[in-house]
């Protein structure tokens, strides 16, 4: 798929950087963190994502994201591109007793102040924070609401988006779209939620890890970066344990990732499954489509008669989405990924197959190293060594 041209990336790299994109592996990847570290401050400091959301980008403290924002401050945003960055304070409380202490808050003690909140996480939690810790944590989390011009400032978040590509709400709906002509299956629905266009429909058998991952390639490629997207905690975007594929995904292309805690706080999409299940159950009917294939190759004319009836203008006339720097592989990026050791001719093994790596000057050396193996959402095989893409052929085992 072709990548989009939209609204121009924040951050393009300067002439001076243009050779990295032409090194190694190694260099590509540096560059890469770099750039995404450049334009998630940029963001920040022009106010179109939030500090949590620059922690969660970077995987930073929220001092060093302060720190790291000041320098763009004072020495100009391409600064941050070749800053270090500032060591994580000794003092600082771990990033992991925060999400713990608000999620704790969210689900026992939403209506609770900061002091009473404060005393509920040490007394039956044994989590000490101090109160004005406890306030800070809420206020962030959108929990808490202070007074005066703040109050104000927070309840205009929750109107809609200002501008087109701002916030992308994303879920899947389990339904009997077809009635009773075939099985269940999922609708995967892309609302934007300036203007409640759906920007990608597309039926699924089931909402997985797969249905992700391709319609997120598919929304990009069509229009670019947007600023945040927001799911809810399904396993196949969210874990506890970790960034998944979909999430790291959007770290790389520095597109904030906003879980959803309630149903209702994606409202937008939940509003638009309800009327889809209505109204797209009886075009199918009246169409005879009983197949996810039909489906899909008639909901481009279904989607551009629902949004010319139900789509509305953003506050802003613009579209704040990004183009995707030319550095980065969209294939590789949603690619699945792991790691395997070389043997001595050399050769790997992966899902009971062998593999060699086809001998070159840019691989010698390579026996007894460690090589990235990727599949593509078509599942492609791909394999990477420190100095870019390798060939392979398959040997019998």
């Amino acid at each position: 798929m072709s990548q989009a041209h939209v609204h121009p990336t924040a951050f393009p790299p300067s002439p001076a950087h243009a050779g990295l994109l032409d090194g190694s592996e190694r260099a590509r990847n540096a560059f890469s963190k770099k750039l995404v570290r450049a334009e998630t401050i940029l963001l920040l400091t022009n106010g179109v994502i939030t500090a949590d959301e620059a922690q969660a980008l970077l995987g930073l403290g929220r001092s060093q994201i302060y720190a790291l924002r000041a320098s763009a401050s004072r020495n100009g945003s391409q600064a941050t591109f070749f800053d270090r960055v500032p060591a994580r304070p000794s003092n600082a409380l771990p990033d992991s007793l925060r999400a713990r202490a608000i999620d704790l808050i969210r689900d026992e003690y939403p209506d609770y102040g900061p002091t009473l909140v404060t005393e509920m996480l040490r007394d039956s939690h044994d989590i000490r924070i101090s109160r004005e810790t406890a306030r800070q944590w809420m206020i962030q989390a959108g929990i808490w609401v202070p007074s005066g011009a703040d109050r104000r400032k927070i309840y205009r978040l929750r109107n809609r988006m200002l501008s087109y590509g701002a916030l992308i709400q994303i879920d899947g709906s389990d339904h009997d779209w077809f009635e009773d002509r075939a099985e269940r299956c999922t609708a995967m629905v892309y609302i934007d939620d300036a203007t409640s266009r759906i920007q990608i429909l597309r039926m699924y058998r089931n909402e997985d890890q797969h249905a992700y991952l391709e319609t997120s390639l598919e929304y990009i490629c069509r229009y670019g970066r947007p600023i945040r997207m927001q799911t809810d905690k399904h396993a196949a975007v969210f874990s506890q344990d970790g960034p998944t594929i979909w999430g790291k995904a959007l770290t790389e292309l520095t597109i904030s990732h906003s879980p959803a805690n309630s149903p209702q706080s994606k409202g937008r999409v939940e509003r638009t499954h309800r009327t889809l299940q209505d109204r797209l159950v009886k075009a199918f009917r009246r169409e005879g489509i009983s197949s996810i294939d039909a489906a899909n190759a008639y909901l481009p004319a279904f989607v551009a008669a629902y949004n010319d009836q139900f789509s509305k203008e953003a506050r802003s006339a613009e579209d704040v989405h990004r183009e995707v720097p030319e550095h980065i592989d969209l294939d590789r990026t949603f690619s699945s990924k792991c790691k395997r050791k070389l043997g001595r001719q050399p050769e790997f093994s992966i899902n009971n197959a062998k593999f060699v790596v086809e001998a070159n000057k840019r691989n010698i050396g390579l026996s007894g190293k460690k090589i990235h193996v990727e599949f593509t959402l078509e599942n492609k095989m791909r394999i990477f060594g420190p100095d870019g893409e390798l060939r392979y052929y398959a040997v019998d085992v």
